[in-house]
């Protein structure tokens, strides 16, 4: 795993070093539909297992058979997680939003997904490897 991201952090090192530093600024990627982009974030939300292990490991604690009906209960934990979700997801999509359409006026975003991209994947791919390390010496 720390090679792949040390790998990853070259390519796009070398990416960078490729780049003419004044030509113009790479195009926007095509834009999709917001319509797209809801159908795409429900489906990989709808197919990924860890939100059902979730709701199957840490909300039965906080159901009591004494206070009613258990489904009922279950319903409205699962109500307010989707609640609290839309809310903070929802403003992180459209800060997202407003930060991209900053990033892709000038040369911002291509200095975001080479040079802060590579650094943090040096710097994931180091923890990585020190961490594989320190569990192997131990």
């Amino acid at each position: 795993g720390a090679a792949y991201l040390l790998w990853l952090a070259l390519g796009m090192a070398r990416a960078a070093w490729r780049a003419s530093p004044t030509g113009p600024p790479p195009a926007a990627p095509p834009a999709r539909s917001a319509w797209q982009d809801f159908r795409l974030g429900l489906l990989t939300n709808v197919l990924n297992p860890k939100v059902a292990l979730f709701f199957l490991s840490f909300l039965p604690q906080f159901i009591d058979p004494d206070h009613g009906s258990t489904a009922t209960q279950a319903l409205v934990l699962g109500l307010v997680f989707v609640g609290v979700g839309f809310v903070t997801d929802g403003t992180y999509a459209l800060a997202a939003s407003q930060l991209r359409t900053v990033l892709v006026r000038g040369r911002g975003l291509s200095f975001v997904q080479r040079y802060v991209a590579g650094t943090i994947y040096i710097g994931l791919g180091l923890v990585a490897a020190d961490a594989g390390h320190r569990r192997t010496a131990t």
